[in-house]
C-alpha cells in the first residue's frame, strides 16, 4: 500500500514549521522551523512582515520536500496563534499585519470600557476587545481610513497562509472565536458587535464548519514550494484548539494544558459559558457543540529560554549547547526541594482578559549569605513551580466557571517535554497529568480533521484514537502540594504589591493590554 502524507503549516508565536505527517499513523517524517521576522516599535505595535514571512514559509516547505517525494502529500493543513491580523485587498495585496499581543488600539479599549459596551461584546463573543481583531480594526479605521477602505478581508495569520497557499479566504468557529465579533452562542459574525465596531462583515471571511476544504495549492505556490499544484488545502484552525484535538480534549468535561511562549489552560464545556467576573475567554472547539473556558499565562517560554541562555553553563544561543544547558539545569533542580527553598520568580499574572496588566518581572527572597540555596538550579526551580502555580490560578478561575476541578488533564506543547516540570505541575494542581508523544500538537491535530476528512478515517474520533499516542502519565504528591499552596498565597499576595509599582511607573510592566485600567 501507498503511504500517503499531510503537511501542516503551524504559525506559532515565535516561528514557522512545517511538519510533513504520515496521514495514517500521525508519526512526524520530516520538521523544518525557522524564526519570525518580527519588529516592534516603540510603542509596541507588534509588525507581521508578511513579505518576509512567507518566504519563511516556502523556505521551511522546500527544506521538508529536499527528500521527499510531494506527490505522496494529499493534503496541506494550517494552525496559528489566534489573536494577529492580516488585511488584504482584493488583488491579495496585504494592507495591514500586525503580530500577536498588539497594544495600539489603547484608545479604543478604552472607549469601549467606558460606554459600558465592552462588557456587552464579551457577553455576545466571549472575549474582552484588547489584543484581538475587534479594537485593532476599529483603530485601523479611525487613523488610517484609507487604508482600511482598501480590506477585502480580515484574516488571521493561518488564514493568511491558508489565503497564500490556495487563494482562498475562509474562517471556522474555533478561530472566529478569537476575532471578537463573533457570537460564540448562536455561532455566528454578531450583528450587534459590528455595529459598535462601525463596520460590516463584508470584510470577514466566510464561515465554514471546521473540516472543509476551502481550496488547492495553485500554479504559483508549486513553483515556490515545490508541493504539488491542486494538492487540497484544509481551512486554518485556532492553535489551542488544534492541540486539544491531538491529546483528545474533544469532549465536554475535558482539561487541557498547552504550554508554548504563553502558556493555555482550557477545559471543555457543552455549552457556552461566559465568565461572570470577566477574567477568562469562552471560545469555540473545532468539534461541534464544544466550548471551552481559557486562560493565558504570558511569556512562560521566553522566560525559561532567556534564563537558560542566559546563566546556563554554555551561555551561547546554539540549539545544541541550549539543549546541553536546559538538561543540566533540570538535572541539578530536581535535586532542589519542592518551594526552592522560598525563592520567588515573578512575572505573568494571572488571566484577567477585561484588564490585563503584569508586574516587572522579579526574583525575591533568596539568600545571599547561603549560596547552596540560591544557586542556578534553585532558580531555575523557582521558575518552574512559578509557571505551574499560574496554571493552578487561571483553572481555580475555570472551576468558578463550570464547578469542575481538573483531577486529570493533558499537558502539551514543548514545555511538556520536561520531565521535572510535568511532575511540579501534577503535584501543584493535585492532578494526574498525561503527556503525548508528539511535541506538535496544535500541527497533528489539523492532520487529524484532514485525515477524516480525507477519507482516511470514517469519524475524527477515530482519527484521534489512531494518531493519539500518551507518552507519560504523572501522579501527583500530597506532602509537595501542600508546599507549593502556601506557596502560591504568598505570591498571590505579594504580586498584587509588584503590581502597584508598575501601575505608579516606579517599575515598568511586563506587558499591559490595551485599555487596562491601573489600580482596580
Amino acid at each position: 500500500m501507498n503511504t500517503s502524507f499531510i503537511l501542516a503549516v503551524d504559525c506559532g508565536t515565535s516561528s514557522a514549521r512545517t511538519i510533513i505527517f504520515d496521514a495514517v499513523t500521525g508519526k512526524q517524517v520530516s520538521v523544518a522551523q525557522i524564526p519570525w521576522q518580527r519588529t516592534e516599535d516603540d510603542h509596541g505595535a507588534t509588525r507581521f512582515d508578511t513579505e518576509g514571512n512567507w518566504k519563511i514559509i516556502c523556505s521551511c516547505i522546500r527544506k521538508n520536500l529536499e527528500d521527499f517525494d510531494a506527490r505522496k502529500v494529499i493534503a496541506v493543513t494550517t494552525t496559528s496563534f489566534r489573536h494577529g491580523l492580516v488585511c488584504i485587498d482584493r488583488d491579495g495585496s496585504v494592507v495591514f499585519a500586525c503580530h500577536n499581543a498588539d497594544p495600539r488600539s489603547d484608545e479604543q479599549v478604552k472607549r469601549l470600557n467606558e460606554t459600558g459596551l465592552a462588557e456587552t461584546v464579551f457577553r455576545i463573543t466571549g472575549d474582552s476587545p484588547t489584543i484581538n481583531a475587534l479594537p485593532i480594526l476599529m483603530w485601523l479605521r479611525e487613523n488610517h481610513p484609507e487604508s482600511f477602505s482598501k480590506i477585502w478581508k480580515a484574516l488571521s495569520v493561518a488564514g493568511w497562509a491558508s489565503y497564500k497557499l490556495s487563494g482562498k479566504t475562509a474562517v471556522e468557529p474555533s478561530m472566529a472565536s478569537a476575532t471578537c465579533l463573533f457570537d460564540v452562542k448562536k455561532l455566528e459574525w454578531s450583528d450587534e458587535v459590528l455595529k459598535i465596531a462601525g463596520f460590516g462583515p463584508e470584510i470577514l471571511p466566510d464561515l465554514v464548519p471546521s473540516d472543509s476544504r476551502v481550496g488547492s495549492i495553485t500554479k504559483e505556490v508549486a513553483f515556490e514550494t515545490g508541493l504539488l499544484e491542486g494538492t487540497p488545502v484544509f481551512v486554518p484552525l485556532g492553535d489551542t484548539q488544534a492541540a486539544m484535538i491531538a491529546t483528545g480534549d474533544i469532549a465536554p468535561g475535558r482539561s487541557s494544558l498547552i504550554g508554548g511562549t504563553f502558556w493555555l489552560e482550557a477545559q471543555t464545556t457543552g455549552e457556552p459559558i461566559t465568565d461572570e467576573a470577566l477574567f477568562l475567554r469562552t471560545q469555540c472547539h473545532c468539534v461541534k457543540d464544544v466550548w471551552f473556558n481559557e486562560g493565558c499565562s504570558f511569556y512562560v517560554g521566553p522566560f525559561i529560554s532567556w534564563f537558560v541562555k542566559t546563566f546556563g553553563c554554555g551561555n551561547s544561543e546554539s540549539e545544541g549547547v541550549y539543549a546541553k544547558d536546559f538538561d543540566e539545569l533540570t538535572r541539578k533542580a530536581a535535586l532542589v526541594p519542592p518551594g526552592a527553598y522560598g525563592l520567588q520568580a515573578i512575572w505573568s499574572n494571572l488571566t484577567n482578559v477585561s484588564n490585563w496588566r503584569h508586574c516587572a518581572p522579579a526574583f525575591l527572597d533568596w539568600d545571599i549569605l547561603e549560596p547552596s540555596r540560591s544557586s542556578k538550579e534553585v532558580f531555575f526551580r523557582a521558575i518552574l513551580e512559578m509557571a505551574a502555580m499560574l496554571a493552578f490560578g487561571d483553572f481555580e478561575r475555570i472551576r468558578n466557571i463550570t464547578g469542575l476541578w481538573p483531577s486529570s488533564m493533558s499537558f502539551s506543547g514543548g514545555a511538556a517535554s520536561n520531565e521535572l516540570l510535568a511532575q511540579i505541575l501534577s503535584d501543584v494542581m493535585k492532578s494526574k497529568i498525561t503527556v503525548f508523544d508528539s511535541r506538535e500538537c496544535s500541527a497533528l491535530g489539523g492532520v487529524m480533521i484532514a485525515s477524516a476528512a480525507s477519507g482516511i478515517y470514517d469519524s475524527l474520533e477515530s482519527s484521534v484514537k489512531s494518531m493519539s499516542s500518551i507518552k507519560t502519565e504523572y501522579l501527583p504528591s500530597v506532602e509537595a502540594n501542600e508546599v507549593y499552596m502556601a506557596k502560591y498565597r504568598r505570591w498571590r499576595s505579594i504580586y498584587d504589591s509588584l503590581l502597584e509599582l508598575s501601575d505608579d511607573g516606579t517599575t515598568k510592566h511586563l506587558w499591559i493590554a490595551a485599555g487596562a485600567r491601573k489600580h482596580t
